[in-house]
C-alpha cells in the first residue's frame, strides 16, 4: 500500500542517516540541563538630586537588590566582591561610570548584567531608576522606574528588583506578590544607619 511504501522509504532513509546512539545521548543529556543561572553585577544608585546627605540611599538601594535578587535565583556578586574588582581596577568605590566602563567592570568580574541606576528625593518622596546593562553582546535596558514616599524605600525597591528580575529572566514562575513578601525589616533610620556604618572610611565611625 502507499502508506507502507512510504513507511519503507523513510525508514530506509533514517537508516542511511541515523544518529549513533552515543551522540543521540549527548544531546538529551544536554538538553535535560537546566539552564545556566544568571550573573549580576550590581553597582550603587547615583543620587541625581540635590541632598548628599541621602547619598546613603544609593548604597541602600544596591545592598537590598543583592539580597533581594540573590534569594530569587540569579548569582549576585557581593559587595565585597565588587569593592574588590573595583579597586583592582583603580576605581572609586561609588561614582558614576560611563556603560563602557560599567561593560570592564562586568568583564573583570565575569557577570552577564551589570545593574546600575539613579534616585532623586526632596527627603520626602522617592524616585528610582535602575538599568540593566548585558556584558555580552552589549545591550541596553528601558529605564525601569519606581516611585513613592521615601518611608517606603523598601517596597519601591522591591518592586524595582522585581522588574530589573524579570528583564534578565522572562521565564520567572515566583510572582511579584511571592518575591515581595520579605521577613520583617528594620525601620527606615536603622537600615539608614546601617548603610552608613558600611559607607563609613573609619572603624570608629562604623562602630557609631
Amino acid at each position: 500500500t502507499p502508506s507502507s511504501c512510504g513507511a519503507a522509504i523513510i525508514n530506509a532513509r533514517m537508516t542511511d542517516r541515523r544518529i549513533p546512539v552515543w551522540m543521540a545521548s549527548l544531546v538529551l543529556f544536554f538538553l535535560a540541563l537546566p539552564a545556566r543561572a544568571q550573573n549580576l553585577l550590581i553597582l550603587p544608585f547615583e543620587n541625581t538630586g540635590k541632598d548628599a546627605r541621602l547619598d546613603w540611599i544609593g548604597d541602600g538601594l544596591a545592598e537590598l537588590n543583592v539580597e533581594r535578587l540573590a534569594g530569587a535565583g540569579p548569582l549576585v556578586f557581593p559587595r565585597e566582591e565588587r569593592l574588590s574588582a573595583l579597586e583592582k581596577m583603580g576605581l572609586p568605590p561609588t561614582g558614576h561610570f560611563s556603560h563602557a566602563t560599567m561593560l570592564k567592570i562586568g568583564e573583570e568580574v565575569d557577570a552577564d548584567y551589570v545593574v546600575f541606576g539613579t534616585f532623586t528625593s526632596d527627603g520626602k518622596t522617592l524616585t528610582a531608576t535602575a538599568r540593566v546593562l548585558q556584558v555580552d553582546p552589549p545591550g541596553l535596558s528601558a529605564p525601569l522606574v519606581e516611585s513613592g514616599p521615601l518611608e517606603d524605600l523598601l517596597m519601591i525597591q522591591g518592586r524595582l528588583a522585581w522588574r530589573v528580575l524579570t528583564s534578565v529572566d522572562s521565564a520567572v514562575i515566583v510572582s511579584q506578590r511571592t518575591f515581595l513578601e520579605t521577613p520583617v525589616v528594620p525601620r527606615l533610620d536603622a537600615f539608614e544607619q546601617y548603610i552608613r556604618g558600611r559607607m563609613a572610611s573609619e572603624e570608629s565611625q562604623r562602630v557609631q
